[in-house]
């Protein structure tokens, strides 16, 4: 199942994946509550604050590709909120 969390986004009727424009916290509560996997959540620098700011990020997964160019998307926007992360491992 795709689900896109977004606020402007929409999708045609017939789409093969839905959109939750609103009640992000209780769409992904219910998600939580249901899976019996990892939930696995991409998105931009915004929805990555969202989610730090409301406590949602259990586990961090970050690909890095080996060449950047230009500025780049900040990880959690512009959000103020601090985190600690610790490393579980790296790949090469």
């Amino acid at each position: 199942e795709t689900i896109i969390f977004s606020r402007t986004l929409s999708v045609p009727g017939n789409s093969e994946v839905s959109v939750v424009s609103g009640g992000w916290l209780d769409r992904l509560a219910e998600l939580k509550s249901k899976s019996k996997a990892p939930i696995y959540l991409c998105g931009g620098g915004m929805f990555a604050a969202w989610l730090l700011e409301h406590g949602l990020i259990d586990q961090l997964v970050l690909k890095r590709a080996p060449h950047v160019y230009g500025g780049g998307v900040r990880l959690f926007g512009d959000s103020a909120v601090s985190a600690r992360f610790e490393r579980v491992t790296t790949a090469p």
